[in-house]
């Protein structure tokens, strides 16, 4: 009897302590968006280094129906300054106006040396203009113009494990005008943001902008994250030191 009493209790102290542990959980994701989001953005803002996989997907009537795709690889370091952006672009518009169908454009800085290539000549070419290679550091962060004002209607949409999905309304961003500087229209759009409860790292950004009347998963701009604080080296190749 005093045998199944010990089990008994047992049993029941595991089960109190399980218990606890899930509403510790629930107390720990009862997180506020507008709390969270600024957090990250200033985390964000003040990194070292990081990695960066872009993903861009527009379907706009300039495009005549095509759909224009880009994936960029970034690595991004602030101090010594360096900087890689290498992008694939390709389009299913196979009209006389789009010959390509594919492009490949790289852009890399270190040293005080913006070096630049692409798939059609395949030479690189380098800079040493002080003025350009400012300009390249001044806009090399993806996260510089990150600012709470520029996000409005936050709602936490989503919570898994220690990640929350923070859904936003984004108009007149300087962060996402940088993205479009290539379109001529304005940013208005939503965003979904996933953030890591813990270290405030915001891990994936996605953007659904308005472009010619057309919105959705239409047109789309993903940005994943990684490496923060812990991003490899920028390697510049040995034909752009050497051509």
């Amino acid at each position: 009897m005093t045998i199944f009493l010990k089990k008994k209790t047992l049993f029941m102290l595991i089960t109190i302590l399980s218990i606890s542990s899930i509403l510790v959980g629930c107390v720990e994701k009862n997180v506020k968006a507008d709390e969270l989001l600024p957090q990250s953005i200033e985390v964000m803002r003040t990194l070292d280094s990081y990695l960066s996989d872009v993903q861009v997907i527009f379907t706009s009537e300039a495009n005549e129906g095509g759909e224009v795709n880009m994936n960029a690889i970034i690595t991004y370091n602030k101090e010594p300054f360096a900087y890689s952006n290498v992008q694939e672009i390709t389009s299913t518009n196979k009209s006389p106006n789009n010959p390509l169908d594919k492009l490949i454009l790289s852009l890399l800085a270190k040293d005080g040396v913006v070096y630049t290539n692409n798939s059609i000549t395949g030479l690189w070419i380098d800079e040493t203009d002080p003025e350009l290679v400012k300009e390249v550091e001044n806009n090399a962060d993806l996260f510089q113009n990150f600012n709470i004002d520029q996000f409005t209607d936050l709602e936490v949409i989503s919570i898994n494990k220690n990640k929350v999905t923070i859904k936003a309304t984004a108009n007149n961003s300087t962060f996402l005008k940088s993205l479009l500087a290539s379109f001529n229209t304005e940013t208005s759009g939503y965003v979904e943001m996933i953030i890591d409860i813990d270290t405030k790292y915001m891990e994936s950004f996605t953007y659904y902008p308005k472009i010619d009347a057309k919105s959705g998963e239409q047109n789309k701009i993903t940005i994943k994250t990684k490496d923060f604080n812990n991003a490899d080296e920028v390697v510049i190749p040995k034909e752009a030191l050497y051509e």
